[in-house]
């Protein structure tokens, strides 16, 4: 493993001292890319200089890595509008592992807690055969709420990749991701396939209410309906090309509709403590997907096609700075707070381990 990546946002961290035991057991370096909730200077202040190297850098508000302008963001925020800088930070996270020489990396948001080393070790060998490595967040799944709903009908859990804590290759994989809601399954598609992906090892999320807001699923259903769709098509040998097509959404729409009606009947007649919640959620991603049109989908696949090729061109071109602090500060992050071994001196060019692993 050459980093582990957190996106802090959260107030206090709840996660990022285990983050930090975490990096020092893998024998790599944390960094923190901190906005919202969370701030580079008290979380420096509070894990002070613990056995990881770490750095912990303070987001500027609208912030945009450098790069290409993405045509999918416009048209996300039109659709679908996200009260995150999720998507920013793991896009930067990207361009920090380029520049620095990093080939293996580790992101895991601040609410996410694995202690499986061994596991995480395998997972990153398993790199030199998939592209995108993901533990099975196995209690609280790291799902939509229209897939909590399912769960709690009793549908089976299936296992699936998550940025929640998702090992990757960004060079190799030359992918992005994109300003939508499952932008986790969008990063693991290439060129008319899907990427090799292997779930490995156990993690756990920190629970949060699913059906607190209705609006949260009104604000997943068009990155719902993308990302259904795209592997809907493509499990079936199909083109991307055919996704750019209204015809190919509009039969999409209606088997999202025709599910969305069925977890509706299938809740009117069970008797859950969260069924009158888990209705609203429902009828707020119902209202969203009329609003939505094959039209738009089709757009919004044409431009991300073509914003991937403007991405890997622009990684293609990216200087080899290899001093992360260094990098980040090309990047245009300058308030970075180092702590841990080398804290008063270089950062070190980290490689990725490949001895002694089990």
């Amino acid at each position: 493993m050459d980093a582990l990546l957190v996106p802090a946002s959260r107030s206090g961290g709840p996660c990022v001292p285990h983050l930090v035991q975490l990096a020092a057991a893998l024998g790599c370096p944390l960094v923190l890319l901190c906005s919202k909730g969370a701030s580079a200077g008290s979380l420096a202040s509070a894990l002070g200089h613990g056995p990881a190297d770490v750095l912990a850098v303070d987001l500027p508000s609208a912030y945009a890595p450098p790069g290409p302008t993405f045509e999918t963001t416009g048209l996300a925020e039109h659709l679908s509008p996200r009260r995150t800088d999720l998507t920013v930070k793991r896009n930067t996270f990207l361009l920090l592992s380029v520049m620095a020489g990093w080939e293996r990396v580790l992101l895991v948001d601040d609410d996410m807690l694995l202690s499986d080393v061994p596991s995480l070790h395998r997972a990153a060998a398993l790199l030199e055969t998939y592209d995108v490595v993901s533990p099975d967040v196995a209690w609280f799944p790291d799902g939509s709420t229209t897939g909590h709903i399912s769960l709690a009908l009793g549908e089976e859990r299936q296992k699936f990749i998550t940025t929640g804590a998702m090992l990757v290759r960004p060079r190799a994989t030359g992918s992005f991701f994109p300003h939508v809601y499952n932008e986790d399954w969008l990063y693991a598609v290439g060129d008319d396939v899907l990427l090799p992906v292997a779930v490995c090892g156990r993690a756990t999320q920190l629970p949060y209410d699913p059906y607190r807001h209705a609006q949260r699923a009104g604000d997943e259903e068009f990155g719902e309906l993308i990302a259904l769709g795209v592997y809907w098509l493509l499990q079936r040998g199909g083109a991307m090309e055919v996704a750019t097509r209204t015809e190919f959404w509009t039969r999409l729409r209606q088997l999202r509709s025709t599910r969305l009606a069925h977890l509706a009947a299938a809740l009117s007649s069970a008797d859950l403590p969260d069924g009158p919640r888990m209705q609203a959620s429902l009828e707020r991603a119902r209202c969203t997907l009329e609003g939505i049109t094959a039209a738009d989908c089709a757009a919004f696949v044409g431009a991300w096609l073509r914003d991937k090729v403007r991405w890997r061109a622009y990684l293609g071109a990216l200087p080899a700075i290899l001093d992360a602090g260094a990098a980040l500060t090309e990047l245009g992050l300058s308030r970075i707070h180092r702590l841990g071994p080398h804290a008063t001196g270089a950062v070190p060019a980290w490689r990725a381990a490949t001895t002694g692993l089990p």
